[in-house]
């Protein structure tokens, strides 16, 4: 179960930083529409990443931990997901 998690990680990780539409722009923490499409990266990867035992309950937690923690990365240390 472990390995679903660390691979779920690297693939966000990985369409955050490299694919296209840019998700992280700057700033992006600072613009509803912004906020959104990272919400839909998270969502996405996570759907398809996530043991399919997740319950939409579970499953909620997750990514809200998820997007909190982008978010305050962000915030916090505005170049963490560069390089």
């Amino acid at each position: 179960m472990r390995h679903k998690f660390e691979a779920a990680a690297k693939n966000l990780l990985a369409r955050l930083k490299e694919e296209k539409p840019n998700v992280l722009i700057q700033y992006w923490y600072r613009n509803t529409q912004s906020q959104l499409k990272l919400k839909d990266a998270i969502e996405t990867i996570l759907n398809i990443q996530l043991p399919k035992s997740y319950n939409r309950k579970d499953f909620s937690s997750v990514y809200n931990k998820v997007f909190e923690h982008v978010f305050m990365q962000s915030i916090n240390c505005k170049d963490w997901v560069a390089g």
